[in-house]
């Protein structure tokens, strides 16, 4: 029992002296998980830190993007697009395009023609720069030159230059200078014809381009109204290229007038049609490329009126009518125009009308690549005057009124590009015309012509 006692003294003793050094280890090691806490959570700060840095990077990019995604949905870029473009807010756009048509012709001429020498070579019939778009939403324009080509005589020569304003879905109103709103042919690009250059019958009726103002209405794809007013139609000197050769006054005033003789009289246009089966725009366009699968029946109505107080022809009116038809289905295309010209006369002109017509058609015999056409074309008029040549003023060139002038001509048009399409275009064509009363010269016919002619041209655009 005593030894018991004193066993439990001694580890009681024990402990005493031992606690203090316990205590001292104990404090040693929760100071050291204190200091580590602390470290923790420093580096967890700073972690924090770094990670609230990062998402806000984050954030920042997201609002970039979204904003980068916004302008580019509104168009603020540029590119090719069949065209380089420069795109805009607000609707603004800017298209730049080039047009070169590059030809080979021969033309063996009858001995009794007005110019019997033959005619055979190279030219550049086309080159053409343009810029269309929109400064806004609803205001549209067009600027378009012709570099120097055998049409404008070498030099370089401004074609449309004008502004449209979008009233609504169904109206619009264009200001400046453009081709009147007059006959079909004439009107269609001159990229996208069926043969190499236009109807020698059309160039007579036909006017070129005049300064004024023209609306355009289209309720429904049916019905498509056009008119304009114009301070000339060419009739008294064309403000712009070779119309000139278009002007009966030249011989029946015995006075030929020279480009921008035009009097001080509005002249008028209008022009109406109506889609019995299709819409009137698939009616625009020569051929049939696209293969239409519904039919597309489209006829037209045009006419043009214009007085003269010019002292030579004062009190003379003349007018302008014409009625057209075209139709498309599955690659086969009939189009024809017919024309009347007459005039009122005044101040010592007698009165003359002229009536002719010209209907083309082509089939595409491998679809969207290689299409046959045909041409022919009649007018006779009722005078018995001269003519002259806008290309040669000053060289008279006599044909009788029982003259009729003919037309008739077969070719080919083969797209090697498929997705290129009219872009890339190699056209061939042969045709004989006789007693021809206005020419021009990207037709490269000439008042006076009679005997064959065979062309053959590339077309590029971008």
């Amino acid at each position: 029992m005593r030894g018991s006692l004193r066993l439990l003294v001694v580890f009681a003793l024990a402990l005493v002296v031992a606690a203090p050094a316990f205590a001292s280890d104990e404090e040693a090691r929760l100071k050291q998980l204190e200091d580590r806490v602390s470290e923790l959570e420093t580096e967890n700060a700073s972690l924090k830190s770094g990670q609230d840095a990062l998402s806000q990077e984050i954030e920042d990019y997201l609002e970039d993007s979204s904003a980068y995604e916004a302008a580019q949905g509104a168009g603020a870029n540029a590119g090719y697009d069949n065209g380089f473009y420069i795109r805009g807010s607000n609707g603004f756009v800017i298209n730049f395009h080039f047009g070169l048509q590059f030809r080979v012709k021969g033309f063996d001429k009858d001995d009794d023609a007005a110019n019997p020498r033959a005619q055979t070579g190279f030219e550049v019939a086309r080159a053409r720069f343009w810029m269309d778009g929109h400064a806004w939403s609803d205001i549209s324009y067009m600027f378009e030159i012709d570099e120097g080509n055998e049409s404008n005589q070498g030099g370089r020569r401004v074609l449309d230059i004008w502004i449209q304003w979008e009233v609504n879905s169904q109206w619009s109103i264009r200001g400046g200078q453009q081709k009147p709103t007059l006959f079909r042919q004439e009107r269609n690009m001159w990229y996208s014809l069926q043969f190499v250059d236009r109807a020698v019958i059309s160039e007579f009726f036909n006017r070129d381009r005049a300064i004024g103002v023209s609306a355009d209405y289209h309720k429904s794809d049916r019905l498509h109204i056009q008119f304009g007013v114009f301070n000339t139609l060419g009739f008294f000197g064309p403000p712009t290229g070779n119309s000139a050769a278009n002007l009966p006054f030249d011989v029946l005033a015995g006075n030929p007038l020279q480009v921008g003789d035009a009097d001080n009289q509005f002249a008028y246009t209008f022009y109406l049609e109506y889609a019995v089966k299709g819409t009137w725009k698939d009616a625009w366009g020569e051929g049939d490329r696209t293969a239409h699968a519904d039919q597309v029946l489209v006829f037209g109505v045009s006419f043009g009126y214009e007085n003269n107080n010019n002292p030579a022809f004062a009190g003379t009116d003349q007018f302008l009518f014409g009625v057209d038809g075209v139709y498309k289905h599955r690659g086969l295309s009939i189009q024809g125009e017919w024309f009347s010209y007459m005039i009122d006369g005044g101040g010592g002109i007698a009165d003359t009308a002229f009536h002719g017509f010209s209907i083309q058609a082509g089939y595409f015999v491998r679809a969207q690549v290689l299409e046959i056409v045909v041409r022919g074309g009649w007018m006779q008029a009722d005078d018995a005057g001269l003519f002259v040549d806008a290309f040669e003023l000053g060289t008279a060139l006599a044909i009788a009124s029982s003259d009729d002038t003919t037309e008739i001509a077969l070719g080919a048009n083969w797209y090697p590009n498929q997705a290129a399409g009219e872009r890339l275009k190699v056209s061939i064509d042969v045709t004989y015309v006789e007693y021809v009363r206005a020419g021009s010269a990207t037709t490269n016919i000439n008042v006076g012509d009679r005997g064959w002619i065979i062309r053959a041209q590339v077309q590029f655009l971008f």
